[in-house]
Order: structure tokens, then sequence, then C-alpha cells
């Protein structure tokens, strides 16, 4: 089975949609783009502290959670039309962890929200 996936918007209420088309049946459906539940939002940030190595700060949860959710689940709905977002996102981080190693820069979850068009776009091996 062949399948476009057209993503789109609502005017009126911002409401993300795909627009599922199979050209060899000519049939076609509508899906909501569900928002990125609790349980991706908190993987993403285990896949976060891990690599920054907060995973053994105590305190990290308490003091930092609540913003790193906000901010997980912009980057969890900018990677939501994807198949396996969620994975692509996880992958993002790690792309974008080792890049920083590698030019001796720091990073943050706020710099996976800039950079991640643009390593998307070197991952898929398209140019500007």
């Amino acid at each position: 089975m062949f399948t476009v996936k057209i993503p789109f918007g609502c005017p009126d209420c911002n409401a993300k949609f795909n627009m599922l088309w199979d050209p060899t049946k000519a049939k076609h459906e509508f899906k909501r783009v569900p928002d990125s539940t609790f349980g991706e939002k908190v993987r993403l940030i285990g896949v976060y502290k891990g690599l920054k190595g907060y995973d053994k700060l105590p305190n990290w949860d308490r003091l930092h959670r609540g913003r790193a959710m906000k901010i997980a689940g912009k980057i969890l709905k900018f990677f939501s039309m994807l198949d396996k977002g969620d994975e692509v996102a996880a992958e993002c981080l790690v792309g974008i962890h080792d890049r920083a190693k590698r030019e001796g820069w720091n990073w943050t979850l706020d710099t996976v929200v800039k950079m991640a068009p643009d390593w998307l776009i070197a991952k898929q091996g398209k140019k500007r």
C-alpha cells in the first residue's frame, strides 16, 4: 500500500491534521495529529539527562522538570508529522550532542528547538 501524508492545519482552531491519501485506491482519510503524551516527553527528557550527565543529580527533576517538559513538547510537536517522531526527536538530541562535543560548545533543549530543522534537512540529505 502506497500512502501519501499531507499535513495541514485548521485556520480557526490551529489544530494540525494529516490527510493520508492512497493514490492506488483513490482513497483518503483524515487524522488529527495527536499532542505529545506525558510518557513521550519524559522519555525525551531522560535521553537529554543521560547525554548531559544530569541523571546523576538528585535535584534536577525538582528544579528543571517543568521547563524541560514544555520544551520537550515543542521538540516532539516539530517531529510529530514524521513516522516515529519521538524516536527521530531522540536521534536529533544525540546528533546535536555529538556535534556539540566535536565542536566544543554547550547545548540545551532550547538549542535543540533552534537546530532541529537544520538537523532534519541534513539528515534527509537536502540542501536549502
